[in-house]
Formats: structure tokens, C-alpha cells, sequence
């Protein structure tokens, strides 16, 4: 039986944890998704976040839920 693939939310969770661990110098190495990133891998690791985000966010247009425009 194989594992099942993250999702967006799990994975935006590990790439913020291994982000921070790695800002915080409390560990030398942290593997994401199968691979390993070091401090220097951290605009990787943004980039990542940012695609990331972008991902999880609903696409189409805003919709106003209020005006309070008198």
C-alpha cells in the first residue's frame, strides 16, 4: 500500500516548519517532500511557500461580502 500524496496545507505546514527550523539554526537539515534542504536552500524553500500559497488560494475573483459606503 502506498502513502498518499500531501496535500497543499500539509505540505505548506512542513515547508514553514523547515523554514523556521532552519532560520533558528536549531537543525542543519530538513527533508520535505523527500528532499533535504540546508540554510543556503532557503530561497528555495520560499520559493516553494509562495507556490504554495498561491496554490491553496481560491481562484476566480473576490467577492464583496459588505459596503458601508453611506
Amino acid at each position: 500500500m502506498s502513502e498518499a500524496e500531501p496535500t497543499i496545507a500539509e505540505l505548506l505546514t512542513a515547508v514553514n516548519a523547515a523554514i523556521y527550523a532552519l532560520l533558528t539554526r536549531r537543525i542543519e537539515s530538513y527533508t520535505v517532500g523527500g528532499a533535504s534542504y540546508k540554510y543556503h536552500d532557503l530561497d528555495k524553500l520560499r520559493a516553494w511557500r509562495n507556490e504554495l500559497l498561491a496554490a491553496s488560494r481560491p481562484s476566480g475573483s473576490l467577492v464583496r461580502l459588505a459596503d458601508f459606503r453611506s
